[in-house]
């Protein structure tokens, strides 16, 4: 992993909770293969996210951003939004 962050709220519970850190691998933006279904921290425009990533339908430049949590709608951004990426490699659960 290239570096830890913690996670921060609840929309990716049950999966992952705050307090849990997550270990990433950068993913550079110029040759982005996204891994649809995986789950990624993302640096945007809103801030810094992690959610599940699929692909928008609806057109070739965007991304849907998924929540595990059902209370949490789904995030549609374009791909210029994000300024950096990381896949999600590990957890680390503090008791």
């Amino acid at each position: 992993a290239d570096f830890v962050i913690p996670v921060s709220g609840d929309s990716m519970e049950p999966r992952y909770f705050s307090g849990d850190l997550v270990a990433c691998q950068y993913v550079a933006l110029s040759d982005c293969f996204f891994q649809w279904g995986k789950v990624y921290v993302i640096d945007t425009n809103q801030g810094i996210l992690i959610k599940r990533v699929r692909k928008d339908p609806n057109t070739n430049n965007g991304v849907v951003l998924i929540s595990e949590n059902s209370d949490y709608d789904p995030i549609k951004i374009p791909i210029s939004d994000i300024h950096h990426i990381a896949l999600v490699k590990g957890l680390v659960r503090i008791e």
